[in-house]
């Protein structure tokens, strides 16, 4: 059976034919403002006004908006035309009104965006390439929160605006612009082998820089390799800076005193008056002046050095026992008579040439005096320099003193000068001990002309020596 529409047509048709003149422009029947004929041509029904149900009339459909009547969905974007036209105004003729690459009913039932803004968010991104490239929020201008805007950081910094922290170094891109000047694309900005977040929070270092403290080695080398300190030149305190004792000296960075002679390596290396110095080998300066007529025979002096290079005694370089400098100074003009407080108030600042130099001090005396008594030797145990005096001939007459007796003097003084005293073992200015059990010059029962430290039980001269030694102070 025919549609009411068109049996009425037809109707219309047959009249005309029997001589009525009737127009072809009837009116709508639907109300939607187009004729029956003209709805029959669009396919639509002309008895109801909206054909496809979108939420608007047919004839504004055709006339007005170039919709299509018979679809819901013209621009087939997942929006109604009624809802496009009368509450979203969107175009329903295209798909996306916007032109931001995405559909105006994904923006609406999906993301939440707006489809007649491009970019919903204002973040100078298209929301259709937050979606679809950069992988960015479009309803938020910064994704990551890191206080950047989504599209300064992908077109200015080349950061990520999806992370706050692009290169994963715990700095977030903004503190890393902003604060640190560091880039927030790269984790470690100077390249020195540490995370630009670890210099920050945790070493301290110079994060644009990669040597911080400017002494030749990175910040990363100092750190994973040497254990040296980044933010100090020189580690150690030695006066040797840390590139220096690596890559130079072939010293510990990280030991002052690598021989333990209480000399730093920077002044065995470097200091004028201690030339002969190895920082591989425990070195003993020492300055000897004396009286005019008694300075000690050449051979006395050797023998006390030779008994320190024998001595048991380890060095860095494999090597054993301690070179012992004696640095002859000059002859005092005055009498051989010298007191322990003569030494300390006048001659001492007048004559000691290497004071500041890490050298003890001994004058060579025809007789030397304590407490108004007459002694081979004496030291004073206290201060820096410890000076001491030794005798070379027979209480401050012409005759000298075998050499053994000189050197056996002189290394029971020097003895005390590097630290050994009274108080560190009954037997030292005792006799007290046999020389059976403590065989040293530190004994008053050692045999005349001894010139040897004890090596063993009940006490060890030698090990006292090599781990609590006395060196005067070094200054520049």
């Amino acid at each position: 059976m025919p549609r009411p529409a068109t049996v009425l047509l037809v109707v219309l048709v047959s009249v005309g034919g029997v001589g009525l003149v009737l127009s072809t422009n009837v009116v709508a029947l639907d109300e939607d403002g187009m004729p029956a004929v003209a709805e029959l041509q669009q396919d639509t029904d002309p008895l109801v006004a909206d054909t496809d149900d979108d939420g608007l009339d047919d004839g504004s459909e055709v006339d007005e908006l170039g919709t299509d009547p018979v679809v819901a969905d013209t621009d087939d974007d997942g929006l109604d035309d009624g809802s496009e036209v009368d509450e979203l105004g969107t175009d329903p003729v295209v798909a996306d009104t916007d032109e931001d690459g995405l559909d105006d009913g994904s923006e609406v039932d999906e993301l939440g965006t707006d489809p007649v803004v491009a970019d919903t968010d204002g973040d100078g991104l298209d929301d259709g390439s937050e979606v679809y490239t950069h992988e960015t929020g479009p309803m938020s201008a910064d994704t990551d929160h890191d206080g950047l805007n989504d599209s300064t950081e992908i077109e200015i910094h080349g950061t990520d605006p999806t992370s706050a922290d692009s290169d994963a170094d715990d700095l977030e891109d903004l503190d890393e612009i902003e604060l640190h000047g560091t880039d927030p694309a790269a984790a470690d900005t100077d390249g020195d082998g540490l995370d630009d977040g670890a210099e920050v929070y945790q070493h301290r270092t110079g994060t644009t820089t990669a040597d911080t403290d400017g002494d030749g080695l990175d910040d990363g080398t100092e750190i994973e390799v040497h254990g040296t300190d980044p933010t100090a030149a020189d580690t150690d305190g030695d006066g040797l800076e840390d590139a220096a004792e690596i890559e130079i000296h072939d010293t510990d960075p990280l030991q002052a005193d690598m021989d333990g002679d209480g000399l730093k390596d920077g002044d065995e290396v470097d200091h004028d008056a201690l030339d002969e110095a190895d920082p591989f080998r425990m070195d003993i300066f020492v300055e000897v002046d004396y009286v005019e007529g008694y300075k000690p025979p050449t051979r006395s002096l050797e023998m006390v050095r030779e008994a320190y290079a024998a001595a048991p005694i380890s060095n860095p370089d494999s090597s054993t026992g301690i070179r012992l400098h004696i640095s002859y100074g000059e002859a005092i003009d005055t009498d051989g008579r010298v007191s322990l407080d003569e030494l300390r108030q006048r001659y001492t600042p007048v004559y000691f040439d290497h004071e500041d130099d890490g050298y003890h001090y001994g004058i060579a005396v025809g007789d030397a005096r304590h407490d108004a008594r007459s002694v081979a030797g004496v030291t004073q145990g206290w201060g820096d320099n410890r000076p001491f005096l030794f005798e070379t001939a027979r209480d401050d007459s012409d005759q000298t003193l075998p050499d053994d007796s000189i050197a056996s003097t002189f290394m029971h003084e020097l003895g005390h000068s590097n630290g050994i005293r009274p108080n560190d073992y009954e037997g030292v200015d005792s006799k007290a001990v046999s020389t059976d059990r403590y065989e040293s010059a530190m004994n008053y029962n050692a045999p005349n002309g001894y010139v040897g430290y004890n090596d063993g039980v009940p006490f060890d001269d030698w090990d006292h020596i090599e781990h609590h030694l006395h060196t005067p102070d070094v200054r520049d």
